[in-house]
């Protein structure tokens, strides 16, 4: 878990999260306590077998800027799944749904 005040991710970084399980202390999380600013590319890895309706809440925050570059990058979900972030009010949260 990393925390900070504030979080911005430029056009050319990426943010790399590694989901293992359901707990959330199986994944990826970061704690902002003020604004999150979004860009560039978000990189989720998967190491266990998530199922559609799994939800991540991946980073925290005050409120928030931006949206991370579609689409997501995402390894080792299982065939026929994909993720769909939800830029919520205070979090960002990860939705595995059924690919279209």
């Amino acid at each position: 878990m990393f925390t900070a005040t504030t979080f911005t991710q430029d056009a050319t970084g990426t943010l790399e999260l590694d989901i293992t399980g359901l707990l959330q202390s199986e994944f990826g999380r970061v704690t902002v306590s003020g604004t999150a600013n979004f860009d560039g590319d978000l990189s989720v890895n998967f190491s266990f077998a998530a199922a559609d309706g799994d939800l991540f809440e991946v980073v925290t925050y005050a409120s928030n800027v931006g949206q991370f570059t579609k689409p997501i990058i995402v390894n080792g979900l299982g065939k026929g799944l994909d993720l769909d972030a939800q830029y919520l009010a205070t979090a960002l949260q990860l939705d595995v749904v059924l690919s279209p």
